[in-house]
C-alpha cells in the first residue's frame, strides 16, 4: 500500500500500473463503449444518433490526435463534437477508452504539480493560461516544476500557471525565469535573461 499513489478499499475497481522506481499508479477502470453511452466518463462523451457517433471532450491535443486516427471521423462544428459512422464501433471503442486514459494520466499529472505548488506555497492558486489573444502581456515567472505533460510556472503572489508541454515551442528549464506567450492556441518560450540581455546589445 505505502508505494501506491492513492489509496484502495475492497470492492473498488482499479487499475494499478507500476514504474521504474516500483510506485504503483492507480487509475480507476475504464467502462467500455456501450455501458457509458450518453454519459460524460472520464472527460469523454459518446451518443449515437442518426447513424453516428458522436463524441465531444474538452480541449487535449493527445485525446484529439487519438481521435483523429480512426477513419471517417469529421468535426461537427454546429455540435463541437466529432462525428463517426456507427459501422466503426471497434475503433471507436478502442479511441474513447485510450482517450479516457489520456486524460486520467493528465488529471494525475495536473494533481501532482498542484501538489507541489501547495507544497511551495500557503493558499497557492494554480491556473490555466488562457491559450487565445485575451492575455496579450503573456505569463512571467520562474518554472518551478514539470512532469511528462505539464511545466508549472510562478507567475506573481500566490498564483502558479499550468502550461502543457505540447503547446509550448519549448519546454522552460527549472528555475528558468520565463516569459511564455500564447497565440493561436501556440506558446512561445522566451527566457528572460536572455531577452533582456538581447534587448541592452542593441
Amino acid at each position: 500500500m505505502a508505494s501506491l499513489t492513492a489509496p484502495v478499499f475492497k470492492g473498488d475497481d482499479v487499475s494499478i500500473k507500476y514504474d521504474a522506481k516500483g510506485r504503483g499508479h492507480v487509475s480507476p477502470r475504464v467502462p467500455g463503449l456501450a455501458e457509458t453511452l450518453g454519459k460524460e466518463v472520464f472527460g469523454v462523451k459518446v451518443t449515437e444518433k442518426a447513424g453516428m457517433y458522436q463524441i465531444s471532450f474538452g480541449f487535449n491535443p493527445a485525446m484529439a490526435q487519438r481521435l483523429q486516427r480512426v477513419d471517417g471521423v469529421e468535426f461537427n462544428e454546429e455540435a463541437k463534437a466529432y462525428d463517426v459512422p456507427v459501422g466503426m464501433k471497434d475503433f471507436v471503442a478502442r479511441a474513447v477508452s485510450d482517450m479516457r486514459r489520456i486524460y486520467l494520466g493528465d488529471q494525475e499529472a495536473e494533481h501532482d504539480l498542484t501538489k507541489l505548488a501547495e507544497q511551495k506555497m500557503d493558499g497557492a492558486k494554480v491556473v490555466k493560461p488562457l491559450r487565445s489573444g485575451q492575455n496579450s502581456h503573456g505569463y512571467t515567472g520562474p518554472a518551478v516544476g514539470e512532469n511528462d505533460i505539464f511545466v508549472l510556472q510562478h507567475t506573481g503572489k500566490e498564483y502558479f500557471t499550468l502550461h502543457r508541454k505540447a503547446d509550448l515551442d519549448r519546454a522552460p528549464k527549472i528555475g528558468e525565469n520565463a516569459r511564455i506567450q500564447y497565440q493561436d492556441g501556440r506558446g512561445k518560450v522566451q527566457d528572460k535573461a536572455q531577452s533582456r540581455s538581447l534587448a541592452h546589445s542593441h
